[in-house]
């Protein structure tokens, strides 16, 4: 039996490194290479800190 782990994208709404655009056509293309079975989408991105 072949294991395949998780795949994780995160930090959705977290532009600064990323920008959803890229993001979401990052997302779209390994989702294209089947691996939809495997994945775990987040958006547990701090968009405001006040320190």
């Amino acid at each position: 039996m072949t294991h395949r782990p998780p795949a994780h994208l995160d930090r959705f709404g977290l532009d600064l490194y990323l920008p959803g655009e890229k993001r979401i056509a990052n997302l779209v293309r390994l989702l294209d290479e089947g691996l939809a079975d495997r994945f775990m989408l987040s958006h547990d991105a701090s968009c405001h800190i006040d320190w």
